[in-house]
């Protein structure tokens, strides 16, 4: 009975410390929150580190607080508040002291956006091999990657270097990039097709992971 008990406790207490990492995502009307938005996005762009996310987070959630009290003066007081109950979960409002100017870390993100990005296509480009029905790896995945957008090209190398370090989040980038093709003009963005390029010389790429 004792080790029952005892066994309960510590499920009960696993399930806690889960749902300590749980944050809601949208409200009871299906509004995209922005504490959740925010987390997304900086997930996103610093998938290796707590800190740089940590900052993420407080810059973008008083951007939108800051908008917010622009379209709405009246509300100041309630967007204070909730800003404030907000990034009290990062370091609260004496963290901001530590935290780069709002341009600065928009321009990390636009940075660190194109190796997120890069790490989506591969992604993709996974997907798009195996619907061809030849083999899928990462390696060719890679190597697709490098052979498209003729106008900027990017290196075999600086794409496995960008899949390495956003892997983990490599579904949100293929996700934003999938989104990016259906609003561009046609629908698409013109890219090379696997069964175009890789029947000629994927014999000379390992198929890896």
């Amino acid at each position: 009975m004792g080790h029952s008990k005892s066994k309960q406790a510590a499920e009960v207490s696993e399930a806690q410390r889960a749902s300590d990492h749980l944050i809601n995502v949208v409200t009871k009307r299906g509004k995209l929150l922005s504490m959740a938005a925010a987390y997304v996005v900086a997930t996103m762009t610093y998938p290796q580190d707590e800190d740089g996310r940590r900052r993420c987070i407080l810059i973008l959630l008083t951007g939108v607080s800051g908008r917010a009290q622009k379209r709405v003066p009246r509300s100041t007081d309630k967007i204070s508040r909730t800003l404030g109950d907000q990034i009290s979960h990062y370091g609260g409002y004496a963290a901001l002291s530590d935290v780069p100017a709002h341009a600065e870390m928009m321009q990390a993100y636009r940075d660190r956006s194109r190796h997120g990005l890069l790490a989506g296509d591969v992604l993709l480009n996974v997907y798009r091999i195996d619907n061809t029905g030849m083999p899928a790896s990462v390696n060719k995945a890679v190597f697709l990657r490098a052979s498209q957008d003729n106008d900027a090209p990017v290196s075999e190398r600086k794409v496995r270097h960008a899949w390495s370090d956003y892997r983990s989040v490599a579904p949100f980038w293929a996700a934003l990039r999938l989104r990016q093709q259906a609003n561009s003009p046609g629908g698409k963005i013109p890219q090379a097709s696997p069964t175009e390029i890789l029947p000629k010389r994927i014999a000379r790429v390992p198929s890896g992971v």
